[in-house]
């Protein structure tokens, strides 16, 4: 899957901003001039959220990013046979940035978070609909920033001062990827999937584009 653009440059964020075509929804349908294709974006949309909130910020639209099965890898002569019997899968790669920094430069939803933290419009608004609702179910688990205060933010040593999501993160983790990351940084992308909540809920907030950005 590939979104063509500049090298080096982040003008393919721009596919990702429904919120800025809505003049042009008719139905619930993308305005023609939305390229690229609907299974493209969304699916490197999914790949955006997964990137920020482990924190990686080095991510090209047109490598590591495949799908495996769903279509003919080469002619057969049967365009009903597929070599690959079952759903595509989607194979995302290198995640060797993450857990570096608090915020990402080369993330579309990280600039979206921080344009919005200066007053200006969000950038972002593409979700699909099963991801988001995991999301929140992670999120819940993530204690409210007065709370996390309160707390003293001790996330790094465990125990009860501990979010119920970093608890979950320590127990499925092997004891010698811990020892590197750090309770912290857990916390962290904890935090983020609050800010990626409140992207999502200023997008969702346009009546116009809740029928194509929750995506069955």
């Amino acid at each position: 899957m590939k979104i063509f653009h500049v090298r080096f440059n982040n003008s393919w964020f721009q596919y990702f901003n429904l919120k800025a075509t809505t003049r042009g929804l008719r139905g619930g349908v993308l305005p023609a001039h939305h390229t690229p294709p609907h299974p493209t974006l969304l699916h490197l949309a999914a790949l955006c959220v997964f990137d920020f909130v482990l924190g990686n910020g080095d991510r090209s639209p047109v490598k590591n990013n495949f799908v495996v099965g769903g279509g003919l890898l080469r002619s057969t002569g049967d365009k009903d046979f597929l070599l690959h019997p079952n759903h595509p899968t989607f194979v995302y790669l290198d995640q060797g940035s993450s857990l570096r920094k608090s915020y990402l430069e080369r993330n579309p939803i990280a600039q979206s978070h921080l344009a919005f933290s200066r007053g200006e419009e969000d950038t972002f608004c593409l979700f699909h609909g099963p991801l988001l609702r995991r999301i929140h179910q992670l999120a819940a688990q993530v204690p409210a920033p007065k709370m996390r205060k309160k707390l003293g933010n001790r996330s790094s040593g465990g125990g009860a001062t501990e979010s119920l999501f970093v608890n979950m993160l320590r127990r499925r983790l092997p004891p010698e990827v811990l020892l590197v990351i750090g309770g912290v940084k857990l916390a962290e992308c904890g935090a983020r999937l609050k800010e990626l909540l409140g992207v999502a809920d200023r997008c969702l907030s346009d009546e116009r584009i809740q029928g194509i950005v929750l995506f069955p």
